[in-house]
């Protein structure tokens, strides 16, 4: 795990920081800029990723949709320290979907799973939709939501308040730091609760036999 993530660290923390501080000397008036530069690195790592390997990821996605929240904020406003909580817009929004589909029939995390298991065969869809029928598998899909929820919203909030009460270049190494500590830690509990929950369910699967799968 760690050596997957100095990579990341490289460039998203510490090649951003560094361009920024040079830019910062150049140009003193130019608060834009400096931020807007650094800001690209991460989407420009992505986008080499994707020109070796020809596919994008998820990660990628979420990515690049943070950088076009970004680069609107550079277009409407000057303001380099609203451009650095722009890039957690996207991450908030995540995370009070999360939240808020725990008032829907199906709370999102529901959809999340069905995806990384059945993709977009429909049988396997189908199998998966039956796992529904147990009270199990909605406590388990609510609770995930919530974590998800609650671990992205407090990103935000963490993002919020140290880019206006530190320097941009602190901001620049900690705020990917933090991201990434905050990702990782929930997606190891999610496998750990996925595990258990699997573990459960195969014990519980004789109930679904004969039970018919609910509407998607």
């Amino acid at each position: 795990m760690a050596r997957n993530m100095l990579p990341s660290l490289i460039v998203n923390a510490i090649l951003p920081a560094l361009v920024y501080v040079y830019l910062r000397r150049l140009y003193p008036d130019q608060y834009v800029l400096p931020i807007a530069v650094a800001a690209l690195f991460p989407v420009l790592g992505n986008l080499v990723t994707f020109a070796r390997s020809r596919s994008l990821d998820t990660m990628g996605v979420v990515m690049l949709c943070g950088f076009g929240i970004t680069l609107v904020t550079i277009l409407v406003t000057g303001d380099p320290r609203l451009i650095l909580v722009s890039k957690s817009s996207l991450t908030f929004g995540m995370g009070l979907l999360s939240v808020l589909s725990l008032l829907l029939p199906k709370p999102i995390s529901f959809y999340f799973a069905r995806q990384f298991i059945a993709g977009t065969d429909s049988e396997r869809i189908h199998d998966f939709n039956r796992y529904w029928r147990l009270p199990y598998i909605k406590r388990v899909a609510r609770v995930t939501s919530l974590i998800w929820g609650i671990a992205l919203i407090s990103e935000f909030a963490f993002r919020v308040v140290i880019v206006y009460t530190l320097p941009v270049a602190e901001v620049l190494v900690l705020t990917p730091i933090v991201f990434m500590a905050i990702s990782w830690s929930v997606m190891a509990w999610t496998v750990w609760y996925g595990n258990r929950a699997i573990r459960r369910i195969r014990r519980d699967e004789t109930i679904l036999q004969g039970v018919p799968a609910p509407a998607p």
